[in-house]
């Protein structure tokens, strides 16, 4: 098996902050972070309505949990409850642009599970009628 090297600059692949006089740094995430940010939403989940799902994300816990995954720094210098509104917009923002294919795939895997016959690469059948 052959080792992928990365031709392009990294620097776009890597985002820098500073949060309660802490630096931090997010970068696209391992395949062990995914499953950790899976399971913690996972565990979170009480029924399949988008209300249970926002509640899901919007848990203290879990926000907390999702930020020590998500930025690489000592994450217990600081309280994450008192993260500016601003702050945490530009982080989430930014975990989206580094994991999108992955979370992409995600989305599509979860489409198909959840409906396996009426999809196609990952992605609803249009009705023929």
């Amino acid at each position: 098996m052959s080792q992928i090297e990365a031709t392009e600059d990294e620097t776009q692949y890597e985002k820098f902050y500073t949060i309660q006089g802490q630096k931090f740094r997010q970068t696209e995430l391992t395949i062990g972070e995914d499953i950790r940010l899976i399971k913690t939403f996972k565990s979170s989940l009480t029924g399949e309505s988008p209300d249970t799902m926002l509640e899901a994300l919007l848990d203290m816990e879990n926000l907390e949990n999702w930020v020590k995954v998500i930025l690489k720094g000592d994450t217990d210098a600081i309280d994450i409850k008192k993260i500016t509104n601003t702050e945490l917009q530009e982080v989430l923002a930014d975990f989206f642009l580094l994991n999108k294919k992955m979370i992409n795939n995600f989305i599509g895997l979860g489409v198909f599970l959840s409906n396996p016959r009426n999809t196609v690469n990952g992605k609803q059948k249009r009705s023929s009628t």
